[in-house]
């Protein structure tokens, strides 16, 4: 099964296949966004997706990516530094009795992470995001953010500016975080390319 971070990936590559020649040109060259590689983060899954926009000429893709976990964790006790990946996780068999069926057709089993130090035990932990160096943007939110991000420069006046101030308020409350905000517009743009509402901009061409 994949990952949240690999379903992200593989919409992307998804949606830019079924882009047209023209319109892909319009997308890596008129708004430059060949050659950037942008940082998804995904809080909820605890995971980070990093975007490479750059054209394979061996597998002629134009795109990849890959996941790391996230966020980093330390320990204020003992100083310890890892990953979310590497707390402990305990494992408990859901009782489904009288609930789906007295057959036994599966054992759902409810994974915990234990957040604790992995060396010392202590519960003081300081979480910060995995940042990949290198990325021109970082986007932080969950599926429903992107789509909201995505939302901005689609349909009338009033929608565009109702969706934007929504936008504004989940970036105030951190909801949802686009880094640099001075490039916002391109924040915008893949996050529209992930919904599938890039080809919006193409249909008023």
């Amino acid at each position: 099964m994949k990952t949240a971070g690999e379903v992200l990936g593989e919409l992307l590559i998804g949606c830019v296949r079924a882009l047209t020649p023209e319109e892909r040109e319009k997308l890596y060259v008129k708004q430059k966004l060949n050659g950037k590689i942008v940082e998804f983060i995904l809080p909820d899954e605890h995971e980070a997706c990093v975007v490479y926009f750059v054209e394979d000429p061996v597998t002629r893709s134009w795109l990849s990516y890959k996941s790391y976990p996230t966020p980093r964790v330390k320990c204020k006790n003992c100083k310890w530094k890892g990953l979310w990946s590497d707390l402990k996780v305990e494992e408990e068999e859901m009782d489904l009795t009288g609930k789906v069926s007295d057959l036994e057709l599966f054992h759902p089993v409810k994974k915990t992470v234990i957040e604790k130090c992995t060396i010392c035990g202590g519960t003081k932990l300081k979480y910060e995001d995995w940042k990949f160096e290198k990325a021109d943007l970082v986007i932080k939110g969950t599926f429903a953010d992107i789509g909201a991000v995505a939302e901005v420069t689609l349909g009338g006046f009033f929608h565009r500016m109702r969706q934007l101030f929504k936008v504004m308020g989940m970036m105030m409350k951190k909801e949802v975080s686009i880094k640099p905000l001075r490039k916002l517009g391109m924040g915008i743009l893949v996050s529209k390319l992930i919904t599938g509402k890039v080809s919006e901009d193409y249909k008023e061409d």
